[in-house]
This record gives structure tokens, C-alpha cells and sequence, in this order.
């Protein structure tokens, strides 16, 4: 998989870091059964199940359906991966409540959202950028966080919003083309940079990736 943004590049690097943490029955909230975006790989032979909820039929989902509702039992899961989705619900709250919900107690949650960062190429959906102020205290009441990482800095943030001026220009003009490709050859660079600078990244980041566990007494 070529490199796509440092959004991305970060984004999967945690989650292959992470792999141990899936087990059981995993919900993946918005993941791609095919047409998959990123190099993550989903360790399926680690699991009993992997389940994709998505409203794309074109990605081939386990589940099709619309959120915030998710249509599974009470604690039916043991771990929920939410990554890049929350920006476009809405109802935010009442996702933050259904993933709870079905999650067992002590189910793991792993949630992903975007803070600086260009709208998303479906931007009459993209409605919200989170501070991590506001999801925290969004999942104080049903989730303990164990981990909350930033993932990228300055360089890399400035990196994604050139990137993502250039690539979503309606005219791709033979100037766009070749900035385009000029700021791709510097990734390598930026990627060291942005981590010799960055060490904690809380005032500007590309987004973050948390890790809780559900907490919510189950009925």
C-alpha cells in the first residue's frame, strides 16, 4: 500500500501495534470488507468473528445499515473498532451510547477521529472536529480510557492539509499534478522531522486513537 496522508500512516501503525487487543467478536463500525483504505490487516485467524457494519453495500458489509443505530444484542461484543466514522454521525452521543451498549463489560473500545484535518472528500457528511477535551468528557460516563495518543505534529499536519488542498481540486491542471508529486517525495523527510519536534502534539495533531473499556452496567 503506497502512502496515502500521515493521518493514515499513523492510523495504521497504532492498530498493528495494538493487534493483541482484538479478540472474541469484533465490530468493525465503518471498516471495509473490500476496497479497504490503508495497510492495516484485520488478524481474523486471532478472533471468533469479524463483523463490518457499513452503509456502503459496495464494500461488501456483514451488516449494511445506517448510524448511529447499530442493530446487535445487548453485550455481544468484545471489542469495537470505530475508526475515522464519528465525524460523520450526527447523533455523535447516541453512537457513543450504542457502541456501550453492545459492548461486554469490560469490552474494548477503539475509537479514531480526525482534529486538524481537511474535510473528507464525502464533505456534505463531514460534520465535526473533536477537541480531546470534548471526547473525554463525552465518554466519561460509559468508558475508561486507558489510552489516548496523538498521533502526528506540526509537520504533519501541514503535510495532510496540502495534500488534501491539492488532491481535492476539481481542475487537476498539469501544475497541480506536479506539486502534488513534489510533496509526495517529501514525505520521507517530513516523517523524520515530525518526529525528531513532536513529542506531545496536544496544542496541533493530525487526530487521535483511544483505547477504553466499557464500563456501563449492563440490564
Amino acid at each position: 500500500m503506497s502512502f496515502i496522508s500521515f493521518r493514515r500512516y499513523y492510523l495504521d501503525h497504532e492498530l498493528d501495534e495494538n493487534k493483541q487487543i482484538f479478540k472474541g467478536r469484533v465490530l468493525d463500525i465503518g471498516g471495509k470488507k473490500d476496497n479497504r483504505r490503508g495497510s492495516f490487516v484485520p488478524p481474523y485467524e486471532q478472533v471468533d468473528e469479524w463483523v463490518f457494519l457499513n452503509n456502503d453495500k459496495k464494500s461488501n458489509p456483514d451488516i449494511l445499515a445506517n448510524l448511529p443505530d447499530i442493530p446487535l444484542g445487548d453485550n455481544s461484543v468484545d471489542v469495537v473498532l470505530c475508526t475515522e466514522v464519528i465525524e460523520y454521525v450526527y447523533d455523535y452521543k447516541k453512537l457513543l451510547f450504542e457502541m456501550s451498549r453492545v459492548l461486554k463489560q469490560d469490552g474494548v473500545l477503539l475509537l479514531s477521529f480526525p482534529f486538524v484535518c481537511s474535510l473528507h472528500g464525502d464533505d456534505k457528511y463531514d460534520y465535526y472536529r473533536f477537541t480531546e477535551a470534548l471526547i473525554r468528557k463525552e465518554l466519561s460516563e460509559n468508558f475508561s480510557i486507558k489510552r489516548f495518543n496523538r498521533m502526528g505534529g506540526i509537520p504533519a499536519v501541514i503535510f495532510d492539509l496540502v495534500r488534501g488542498y491539492l488532491s481535492y481540486q476539481t481542475k487537476r491542471t498539469f501544475l497541480v499534478k506536479v506539486l502534488h508529486r513534489m510533496l509526495m517525495m517529501t514525505s520521507g523527510v517530513v516523517r523524520v522531522l515530525d518526529k525528531k519536534v513532536c513529542k506531545n502534539n496536544y496544542w496541533v495533531n493530525t487526530g487521535y486513537l483511544l483505547i477504553g473499556t466499557n464500563r456501563r452496567i449492563q440490564l
